[in-house]
C-alpha cells in the first residue's frame, strides 16, 4: 500500500459513510488518515483507558469475559474507535475484532 495513495475502496467507505451521517468527506478521511494511516487492521491498547474505564467494572462484575475486558481498551480499525466506546453505543457483536 502506498500510503500517498490511500486504498480507493477505503475512501468510497468514508466518503459514503461521512455522507449517510452528515459529515464532511474530507474530515472523515483526514482522521483515517491520521489514526490509521488507512490500515483496516490497525490496533492500539490504551493502558491508561483500561485503569480508568474498564478496571472498575471489572470489579463491579459489569464485564465477566477476560477477553472483553482487554479488547474494550483497544481502538480498532480505520477510525480506531474505542471498543469501549463500541459497546456503550450499542456495537453487539460477539467479538469487537468485526469493528
Amino acid at each position: 500500500m502506498n500510503p500517498l495513495q490511500p486504498p480507493a475502496e477505503f475512501v468510497a467507505l468514508a466518503r459514503h459513510t461521512a455522507e449517510a451521517h452528515a459529515l464532511w468527506p474530507e474530515l472523515v478521511c483526514a482522521i483515517v488518515e491520521q489514526e490509521s494511516a488507512w490500515n483496516p487492521w490497525a490496533l492500539r491498547y490504551e493502558p491508561a483507558f483500561y485503569e480508568k474505564y474498564i478496571a472498575p467494572q471489572i470489579a463491579r462484575g459489569v464485564i465477566a469475559d477476560l477477553t472483553e475486558w482487554r479488547a474494550r481498551a483497544f481502538s480498532w480499525g480505520l477510525m480506531q474507535v474505542m471498543g469501549q466506546v463500541a459497546r456503550e453505543h450499542g456495537f453487539a457483536d460477539a467479538s469487537l475484532a468485526s469493528l
